[in-house]
């Protein structure tokens, strides 16, 4: 089962912890997001797209109804990816704040999503306070 830590993950984290993988918010261009500038750069980070583009214009945003087909794309290839690697630990961010956001992405479909399909695995940590 999954566990919940109210962390944040940075890019010496993953540096000192061999076997921890960050998920974080990307956008399709996989460009910078400052956010997730450092952390982007290790090659244990994997981007979950999240945004369309790195610009912070309206049309660069998902919104809930036309991100419904990328986010369980994203989510099932996760999903495969922890459980071929159950050795492996796997820091899922807290995406409501990270510039991602903006048409209420993460309340709408996100968070019950992951939590329900990745909360099955004892090698996911949940980068937020499990009570939100």
């Amino acid at each position: 089962m999954a566990t919940y830590k109210n962390i944040t993950i940075s890019y010496e984290f993953l540096q000192h912890e061999p076997t921890a993988y960050y998920v974080f918010p990307d956008n399709f261009d996989r460009q910078h997001c400052e956010f997730t500038s450092d952390v982007r750069q290790h090659p244990h980070a994997l981007g979950f797209i999240a945004k369309k583009f790195s610009e912070q214009k309206d049309s660069s945003y998902y919104k809930p109804e036309e991100y419904s087909t990328v986010f369980f794309e994203e989510l099932l290839k996760l999903k495969k990816i922890i459980s071929k690697n159950p050795h492996k630990t796997y820091y899922i961010a807290y995406m409501k704040d990270m510039g991602v956001n903006k048409f209420l992405i993460w309340q709408r479909l996100m968070e019950h999503n992951i939590v329900k399909y990745l909360e099955p695995f004892d090698n996911v940590v949940f980068c937020w306070d499990g009570n939100l």
